[in-house]
């Protein structure tokens, strides 16, 4: 053998380490019970272990699915066929159940390390939207970190745990202040 050809090279280990990871957290029995059909979940797990592997866009997680990772295969699924589009339903699914999601892993997160439910850091950040942002419902004036005052913004808080769990999260606008992000970041 004088040479050697690779046609269509994947990667798999950081995507089998996900996988695995997810089930520990039992991720994929609980986007089944929240009633993703098996392509939501293969898109949303893509999604997941997409922004994991190579934090990027949709449009770059897509491409990443379809071109260099072998996710597909160790899910049983072809990311090669599957549209750009199913990715952002993937998205929106998560972001529908986000609090179901955040509340589930969070709390098999404290049985696998045997951690205390223990807040310690609250993150607060803005996010600036050029333009009117109208469909933005919770993007609305006010006083950024920036000092832009010129466009819309919405907030977005973490909290996370001593172990840098993110226990809850929040996009809201004004919650500076907030006592329902904080009641609610400590389980109230």
């Amino acid at each position: 053998m004088d040479s050697l050809q690779l046609a269509r090279p994947r990667s798999i280990g950081v995507e089998h380490v996900s996988l695995w990871a997810a089930e520990q957290f039992g991720l994929p029995d609980l986007l089944q019970e929240l009633g993703l059909t098996g392509p939501q979940r293969h898109a949303a797990l893509g999604v997941l272990v997409g922004r994991m592997a190579a934090p990027a866009s949709e449009l770059a997680t897509w491409t990443w699915l379809r071109e260099r990772s072998g996710l597909g295969e160790l899910l049983g699924c072809d990311f090669e066929t599957m549209g750009l589009s199913a990715l952002y339903r993937a998205g929106d699914l998560l972001l529908r159940h986000r609090e179901a999601l955040e509340a589930r892993l969070f709390s098999r997160a404290m049985r696998l390390f045997g951690q205390q439910t223990r807040v310690t850091l609250v993150d607060l950040t803005n996010t600036c939207f050029e333009g009117e942002a109208k469909a933005q419902s919770k993007a609305k004036r006010g006083r950024s970190k920036e000092e832009r005052s010129d466009c819309p913004l919405l907030t977005l808080g973490v909290v996370l745990d001593r172990s840098g769990f993110a226990r809850r999260t929040r996009f809201r606008r004004n919650c500076w202040r907030s006592r329902a992000f904080t009641a609610a970041a400590r389980g109230r």
